[in-house]
């Protein structure tokens, strides 16, 4: 279960925090600092998965997201978008808009991992939320 993560973030420390987190897994980090440097760096490296800021100078996520969903080679790519101003109600309209997925900021590691893990792993859903533990049957 490894594959390559391209985060599109134009803030260096939350990019340097995601390269952390992602360092003692089996996944390749790829940075790309604004968004068309991600379309570009996501045409030549084909991520698995891409983690995407909204809220970036020039082209925010929601265009870049519209951009790769254009490409045919992106259509079922996973990407998540990530926001430091996150609700359940925006979950729905950033999935509307082509994301599979919200994650707000500050990111927690352990949610961050999961979810990756849900989208490129082998039982992965294509849109939506973490995988809740089904109750214990009594």
């Amino acid at each position: 279960m490894s594959g390559k993560i391209l985060y599109i973030e134009d803030n260096s420390m939350n990019m340097r925090l995601i390269q952390v987190i992602l360092r003692r897994t089996e996944y390749e980090f790829i940075g790309a600092e604004s968004g068309l440097l991600g379309i570009e760096k996501a045409q030549q490296e084909k991520p698995s998965l891409i983690l995407l800021d909204i809220n970036m100078p020039e082209m925010d996520g929601i265009e870049v997201c519209e951009k790769l969903r254009a490409l045919p080679e992106f259509t079922e790519t996973p990407i998540i978008a990530l926001t430091a101003w996150a609700t359940e109600n925006e979950r729905e309209e950033y999935i509307k808009q082509g994301f599979n997925d919200l994650l707000a900021k500050p990111v927690n590691r352990f949610v961050l991992l999961s979810m990756i893990d849900n989208f490129i792993g082998s039982k992965a859903p294509r849109s939506g939320t973490i995988d809740k533990p089904s109750p214990p049957s009594t």
